[in-house]
């Protein structure tokens, strides 16, 4: 095997990880957001009446994940 052979796997190696990194930043984002938003829906069936447990799951569901990362872009 050549230098240049292994120096072409330290920068795929090199390549991938950046990319993977890339990959779970994103996802991360997003599962936290999924995360959060499904415990306020836990919250929610705490109230004791209907209509405020729908009210309460109403307002958790008006923000769609693509929504608030528009605004928390707009934000920083």
């Amino acid at each position: 095997m050549g230098a240049g052979t292994e120096m072409n796997r330290k920068q795929m190696a090199v390549f991938l990880a950046a990319g993977l990194s890339l990959a779970l930043t994103g996802c991360t984002t997003r599962a936290w957001y999924d995360g959060l938003q499904e415990r306020q829906r836990q919250d929610c069936y705490r109230y004791e009446s209907r209509d405020e447990v729908q009210r309460c799951l109403d307002s958790v569901n008006s923000v769609s994940y693509d929504e608030y990362k528009r605004e928390r872009e707009k934000s920083e």
